[in-house]
């Protein structure tokens, strides 16, 4: 069963300890914002080419599941497969632990030791990491498919960080697409704007 919880920046693990990287931020903070951007594209008309985000509520991860199941009906099933990816590619890295020829035994038992320390919160970070790129994806594939011109969400770090992923994940998916993310005024009040041009 697929679940969300945060747990924090991307940790380093080494035979000295766990260190964390302030700019890697778990991508749960941005699963809810990035939600209610998919959520106004699948009630919103497709002839309209501008798309407003106004949250009404605080999405619970029920709603959140909810949401992506009208656009996946096999979600759970896809996010378990890379999941289960990354968890095979973490239990290598444990594996390979007995290679490091610098390191004296004490070293490695610590760095084992540390890598099961950090198993669950590794796995977790992934899982919140698949959700939030299939969210940001699905919203992708919708905004190209109906010519989306123009994104107007809050402004906020989290609403930024997701207009940031729209802009260069449309630009990755889509070469024929120019995207510009910027805060802008209304009336005083800022928001965040994603102007997106197709070439």
């Amino acid at each position: 069963m697929i679940s969300l919880e945060y747990v924090g920046n991307k940790p380093i693990i080494t035979p000295n300890g766990v260190s964390f990287i302030a700019s890697k931020h778990d991508k749960y903070d941005y699963i809810e914002p990035a939600s209610h951007l998919l959520q106004t594209l699948l009630d919103t008309n497709e002839d309209k080419d501008v798309i407003k985000v106004i949250p009404q509520s605080i999405y619970t991860q029920s709603k959140i599941f909810d949401i992506l199941a009208t656009v996946n009906a096999d979600y759970e099933s896809d996010f378990q497969k890379a999941i289960q990816e990354y968890t095979k590619k973490i239990d290598e890295e444990k594996e390979d632990v007995e290679q490091y020829k610098t390191l004296e035994p004490i070293e490695k038992e610590t760095l084992l030791n540390n890598y099961d320390f950090m198993r669950k919160s590794r796995i977790q970070r992934a899982t919140n990491k698949v959700v939030y790129e299939n969210i940001i994806n699905e919203c992708v594939s919708i905004i190209y498919a109906r010519k989306i011109q123009e994104i107007d969400t809050p402004f906020s770090e989290n609403f930024l960080h997701v207009c940031n992923s729209i802009g260069s994940s449309m630009e990755i998916a889509y070469k024929n697409v120019r995207s510009d993310v910027k805060v802008k005024l209304d009336g005083g009040q800022p928001y965040t704007k994603v102007a997106l041009r197709y070439v």
